[in-house]
């Protein structure tokens, strides 16, 4: 079918002559129009591809106005036809758009070829409008919220998702900077242009969560109500190499399935707690009676003696409180893991060795271990990563309970778990756990990490441990993936990014602040005792610390912080070891009333703590840069927090 071209011209005798010409070359050409009225009325009735128009035309509009109506009602294009050459008419003109521009007089030739790239013209204009018109269809029809910006961070496009998410319509949105729309929570900065290093795309932080336009940022108990949890990318939109011509952020809303994840992952530590019961009741209770047995011997031994005992009962004595100390710290050892086991998967993160974390979950699986295979390690260099200090260890801790279970039951000795440590080509620290049980077939390997799958029904309570490993594993930005040959065994592989910062703490929390006394010289050193002030409303406590230190320092004792205060107003002191919960006078308060008083000692301050800490208390510690330490400690902990505090 032939394009339908309307012609526009005041000129009849011209009219009449174009149209023959148009007629003659195969278009459809009905009746000309004389003016800019009876233009607008047929190319609503006629809708042609084309419209040639004279500039001037009889009445009002004009032709130009006449074609700018045409072009914003029906999107009809126009070639103008014109004896006018005036600069002011065709600057006007060309605001208009026209898809050629013909100068009378014109022979046939001319308007031919004028008309046929203009129709051409129609063609990939409309190709191109139903191409953006899919795009855009295609845009608001995916589940992920999509949006984009200029190169000033203009909003230039919305879909609906991203409306249902940021809480704001795309009409209302487009033209706006994006941080007005993309409202990020914690002080996250939004424009992509400054996410994307080097021009390259890049993730959004796990912690991003974004305020629903209209929503405020806090409730009355600190949360954030109108608060979103997302994931997805930032990355620049690039016409050419290396500039950037816009950006589009894609992104989701996770928070209900982050709630399940955070509820995968209580479900998943209450039932390995209570896979852990029957060997914590194993190694809680064979240390304690060895401990009651032979603290009470030798309490029975002291008191039957009328005198001094003989050498050999002395050393008998010696032994058997040896024996208890050992037992004493079997335990603390147990509950240390335990307390690390059920840490919320909130906590601070910080360097962590792949080695510590291992040994953490060997101590915690060591009772089933010892059942089923023999542990060998081959611990290789790996860069320290950043994660909680209780994530891996639930991680590997997983990672062996699977592997022991794989061997089955029975013939510990014939059967082997390698650990292994290493790094690879990517920088990337390594961890492997390796059985040599039956293996697991191919077809079941693509469905291990799912939720409550498990290739042991009668271990069905397991079946979210190896989920929530793959989820705390991708949530530090690294890998979990799984090997296994039927008949030769399993390899479970953990890789992960190195720490930005190589080094690990451990004991204390933060750098032990300086003594602010000049260094002692080698005369006094022999001479003046540290003098150290212990707070604790456990006189026990108190009176154990003041046994430990006593040798090497000089060591006073309050019960009350209260106290303390008063005695630190006419006394002078190196050290305070101070309790964080007490009744009357808590370590925080009193830490504030000291910094108030002598800041210089306040920075000399140990806070020790045995744990059922407050939010309040938690928030304090996360702010301080003071040393604090976990009970019960030891001796070597003690000694070694003195000596770097007082040279």
């Amino acid at each position: 079918m032939s394009p339908t071209l309307l012609v526009v011209e005041d000129d009849l005798g011209m009219a009449e002559n174009i149209r023959d010409v148009l007629r003659r070359a195969g278009y459809e050409v009905p009746e000309p129009v004389a003016s800019g009225a009876a233009a607008l009325e047929a190319v609503a009735r006629l809708r042609p591809a084309l419209v040639l128009m004279d500039l001037v035309l009889d009445g009002l509009p004009d032709g130009i106005d006449t074609a700018q109506q045409l072009r914003e009602r029906y999107g009809t294009r126009v070639v103008y036809l014109t004896g006018l050459d005036d600069t002011r008419t065709l600057e006007r003109a060309k605001l208009t758009a026209p898809l050629g521009y013909l100068t009378k007089p014109f022979d046939a030739r001319a308007l031919r070829a004028t008309v046929e790239m203009a129709l051409h013209n129609v063609s990939l204009e409309s190709a191109l409008a139903a191409r953006e018109q899919w795009f855009a269809t295609t845009l608001q029809s995916i589940g992920d919220a999509v949006l984009t910006t200029d190169g000033d961070d203009l909003v230039t496009f919305m879909n609906r998702a991203a409306e249902a998410i940021v809480g704001v319509r795309a009409g209302d949105a487009i033209g706006k900077n994006v941080d007005e729309v993309v409202r990020m929570v914690d002080g996250l900065s939004t424009p992509v242009r400054r996410s994307t290093p080097r021009g390259r795309p890049a993730l959004l932080p796990r912690e991003a969560r974004l305020m629903k336009v209209g929503h405020s940022a806090g409730g009355a108990d600190g949360a954030a109500p109108g608060a979103v949890e997302i994931e997805g990318s930032i990355a620049p939109i690039a016409l050419e190499a290396g500039n950037a011509f816009g950006t589009v952020m894609v992104f989701r809303d996770v928070g209900e399935r982050r709630q399940l994840e955070r509820r995968l992952g209580m479900t998943e530590r209450l039932a390995a707690i209570g896979t852990m019961a029957s060997g914590m009741q194993h190694e809680i209770n064979n240390p304690l009676a060895s401990v009651l047995a032979n603290v009470q011997f030798a309490l029975d031994s002291l008191r039957e003696s009328q005198n001094l005992p003989s050498s050999d009962q002395f050393d008998e004595l010696v032994r058997a409180l040896e024996d208890a100390s050992e037992g004493a710290e079997r335990i603390r050892r147990t509950v240390e893991d335990l307390r690390h086991f059920t840490r919320s998967a909130d906590s601070a993160d910080a360097p962590i060795e792949l080695t510590t974390a291992l040994e953490d979950a060997m101590r915690m699986a060591a009772h089933t271990l010892r059942h089923h295979a023999t542990v060998r390690r081959q611990y290789g260099k790996a860069p320290s990563v950043r994660a909680e200090e209780g994530q891996l260890a639930r991680v590997f801790m997983n990672l062996l309970l699977t592997a022991a279970r794989a061997t089955g039951d029975g013939g510990a000795a014939q059967h082997t778990i390698v650990l292994i440590t290493r790094t690879d080509r990517e920088g990337r620290a390594v961890a492997e756990v390796i059985d040599d049980g039956p293996g697991i077939p191919p077809a079941l390997l693509h469905r291990i990490f799912d939720p409550f799958f498990t290739t042991a029904p009668e271990h069905a309570a397991m079946g979210l441990a190896l989920a929530v490993c793959h989820s705390i594993v991708t949530s530090l930005g690294g890998e979990i993936d799984v090997e296994s040959v039927l008949g030769k065994g399993t390899t479970f592989r953990v890789s992960l990014p190195p720490a930005q910062v190589e080094e690990v703490v451990t004991g204390v929390r933060a750098a032990l602040p300086p003594a602010t006394e000049p260094p002692m010289s080698a005369t006094t050193t022999t001479l003046r005792r540290p003098r150290i002030l212990v707070i604790d409303d456990e006189i026990a406590i108190g009176n154990a610390i003041r046994r430990i230190l006593s040798k090497e320092n000089d060591v006073t004792l309050e019960s009350d912080a209260r106290a303390a205060l008063q005695r630190l107003g006419t006394e002078t002191y190196d050290i305070v070891f101070c309790d964080l919960m007490m009744p009357h006078m808590s370590g925080m308060d009193f830490f504030e009333e000291l910094s108030k008083r002598a800041p210089d000692l306040a920075g000399r301050v140990v806070f020790v703590t045995g744990g059922a800490l407050s939010p309040r208390s938690e928030e304090f510690l996360r702010a301080t840069a003071n040393v604090c330490l976990a009970k019960p400690f030891s001796q070597a902990t003690l000694t070694s927090v003195i000596r770097k505090m007082v040279g």
